[in-house]
């Protein structure tokens, strides 16, 4: 049996070496919002990975806070929070419509509501310019994972079998912002 302390190794030493990569890299205000969005991100991406379910607790408040950063960092306001809010609606929408439309032809869920809300967070801090290359890498990165798994083990995934889309989405969310900020 596992014990708590070990199941949060990892996404405790995730978090610890987001930390350190931004207060190595970035002003200290945006150390303290990359390493806040990071953490949220890890924690998002490991109870997904493990109850298939992405808390709203942990996404909905998300989408406010990156409106309120985009806005307070703004430089040609309002322009640029406009630009995050319509990627908040169109990372939203493009998910929902996908959810949508699986549902139609499969009669089954394929993306749960909770991978919605957190598009909604990620267009909310990746604007338009970040959201494509975002959405882009997480299904890059689950379509690796996929491959990997069953070339590992042939057959271990099937047609029905169940792939928690946050554990991708979430760490693509603060890699995008965060190669936004160095770049």
């Amino acid at each position: 049996m596992v014990s708590t302390a070990q199941r949060w190794a990892l996404p405790a030493a995730l978090g610890i070496a987001v930390g350190l990569v931004s207060w190595l890299t970035l002003d200290p205000l945006d150390a303290l919002v990359s390493t806040f969005l990071g953490m949220v991100m890890i924690a998002i991406a490991w109870i997904d990975a493990e109850r298939f379910i992405i808390p709203d607790v942990l996404s909905l408040p998300a989408i406010p806070v990156g409106l309120a950063y985009a806005w307070a960092t703004d430089e040609a306001p309002p322009a640029g929070l406009l630009e995050h809010l319509v990627a908040m609606i169109v990372g939203g929408l493009s998910l929902y419509l996908i959810r949508e439309a699986y549902f139609h032809y499969r009669a089954r869920e394929g993306l749960g509501l909770g991978d919605v809300k957190l598009a909604l967070a990620a267009g909310a801090w990746a604007g338009l310019s970040g959201l494509g290359p975002l959405l882009l890498l997480a299904s890059v990165l689950a379509l690796c994972w996929v491959v990997v798994i069953n070339a590992r083990r042939p057959g271990a995934l099937q047609g029905a079998t169940p792939i928690a889309f946050g554990v991708f989405l979430a760490p693509a969310v603060w890699f995008v912002w965060f190669a936004g900020k160095v770049c």
